[in-house]
C-alpha cells in the first residue's frame, strides 16, 4: 500500500482502475486501459484486482467494477464507475495534466 501512496502522491497524473478477474464489463475495458498506457505518457495508469486488495477497495469505498478514478497531487479529482469510453477517460486525463 505504501507504494500505490507513493504512486498517487507523485507529480503525474494516475488513473486508477478498481477492477476484479471475474468481471465482464472489467475485461472489455482491458485493452482501452492498455491504449491509454501508451498514448498518454504524462499519466500512469494502474489496474487494481479489488479481490487481492480489499483494503484499498474498502479505503476508496468501491462497490461497483470496474470502477476508474483519476488522482492528481494525492487527491482524487475525477471519479466513475462502469464501462467508460476512451475518449471521456482521455479527455478527463488531459484536463488534469496542463
Amino acid at each position: 500500500m505504501e507504494t500505490f501512496e507513493k504512486l498517487i502522491n507523485g507529480e503525474k497524473c494516475v488513473l486508477v482502475n478498481f477492477h476484479t478477474n471475474w468481471c465482464d464489463p472489467c475485461k472489455m475495458m482491458d485493452p482501452i486501459m492498455d491504449q491509454i498506457d501508451r498514448e498518454q505518457p504524462n499519466a500512469h495508469v494502474v489496474k487494481i484486482d479489488v479481490d487481492e486488495h480489499r483494503i484499498l477497495s474498502q479505503q476508496f469505498g468501491i462497490k461497483s467494477f470496474p470502477t476508474f478514478i483519476l488522482f492528481k497531487n494525492g487527491e482524487a479529482v475525477w471519479r466513475r464507475s462502469g464501462v467508460v469510453d476512451k475518449a471521456t477517460l482521455v479527455r478527463e486525463i488531459t484536463r488534469r495534466v496542463g
